[in-house]
């Protein structure tokens, strides 16, 4: 007789890419958008979806749906398209 043991495979969640800083206005430094990370998304992606959330302030950017949890001086914000995920921290001035 053989016994077969069957192992329980679990797939590891997606790691975000970190993504460094987003785009930034040359001479301003208010709204200084930090710590963009990408999940099954590419970095330039995610740092389009942070510019154009923050300056446009649209809670849609390039088809993400975007939820920001506000702080003392910052906002962390979390855009979502599918199983595609940018998040970043909105430092306000």
């Amino acid at each position: 007789m053989c016994a077969t043991a069957v192992l329980g495979l679990v797939a590891p969640a997606a790691a975000a890419d970190r993504c460094g800083k987003g785009p930034q206005h040359p001479g301003r430094a208010e709204n200084l958008i930090v710590d963009v990370r990408a999940t099954k998304t590419t970095c330039r992606t995610a740092r389009q979806v942070a510019g154009r959330y923050r300056d446009r302030s649209s809670r849609t950017p390039l088809g993400f749906t975007c939820r920001s949890t506000p702080g003392e001086a910052e906002a962390t914000v979390r855009c979502k398209r599918g199983a595609r995920v940018v998040t970043f921290r909105l430092i306000v001035f």
